[in-house]
Protein backbone atom coordinates (compact mmCIF):
# COMPACT_ATOMS: atom_id res chain seq x y z
CA UNK A 1 0.00 0.00 0.00
CA UNK A 2 2.88 2.35 0.67
CA UNK A 3 4.18 1.95 -2.87
CA UNK A 4 0.89 3.06 -4.45
CA UNK A 5 0.78 6.07 -2.12
CA UNK A 6 4.31 7.00 -3.16
CA UNK A 7 3.45 6.64 -6.86
CA UNK A 8 0.34 8.80 -6.38
CA UNK A 9 2.31 11.57 -4.70
CA UNK A 10 4.99 11.47 -7.40
CA UNK A 11 2.37 11.61 -10.16
CA UNK A 12 0.53 14.44 -8.38
CA UNK A 13 3.76 16.44 -8.23
CA UNK A 14 4.42 15.70 -11.89
CA UNK A 15 0.92 16.92 -12.78
CA UNK A 16 1.35 20.13 -10.78
CA UNK A 17 4.67 20.84 -12.49
CA UNK A 18 3.18 20.08 -15.89
CA UNK A 19 0.24 22.42 -15.23
CA UNK A 20 2.62 25.22 -14.26
CA UNK A 21 4.76 24.69 -17.34
CA UNK A 22 2.12 24.00 -20.03
CA UNK A 23 -1.17 25.15 -18.49
CA UNK A 24 -3.95 23.29 -16.79
CA UNK A 25 -5.79 22.37 -20.01
CA UNK A 26 -2.78 21.28 -22.05
CA UNK A 27 -2.53 17.84 -23.62
CA UNK A 28 0.52 17.11 -21.50
CA UNK A 29 -1.23 17.97 -18.23
CA UNK A 30 -4.36 16.04 -19.16
CA UNK A 31 -2.30 12.95 -19.96
CA UNK A 32 -0.57 13.07 -16.57
CA UNK A 33 -3.93 13.71 -14.90
CA UNK A 34 -5.35 10.57 -16.51
CA UNK A 35 -2.35 8.58 -15.30
CA UNK A 36 -2.97 9.92 -11.79
CA UNK A 37 -6.65 8.92 -12.08
CA UNK A 38 -5.61 5.35 -12.90
CA UNK A 39 -3.40 5.18 -9.83
CA UNK A 40 -6.17 6.59 -7.64
CA UNK A 41 -8.61 4.02 -9.04
CA UNK A 42 -6.17 1.23 -8.18
CA UNK A 43 -5.85 2.59 -4.65
CA UNK A 44 -9.62 2.91 -4.25
CA UNK A 45 -10.20 -0.62 -5.52
CA UNK A 46 -7.66 -1.94 -3.03
CA UNK A 47 -9.33 -0.04 -0.20
CA UNK A 48 -12.77 -1.40 -1.13
CA UNK A 49 -11.47 -4.97 -1.31
CA UNK A 50 -9.82 -4.62 2.11
CA UNK A 51 -13.05 -3.25 3.56
CA UNK A 52 -15.08 -6.30 2.49
CA UNK A 53 -12.57 -8.97 3.51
Amino acid sequence: MLLINFKIEMKRTEMENCARKYGISSKETLKVSQELDKLLNIQNKSNVELTYV
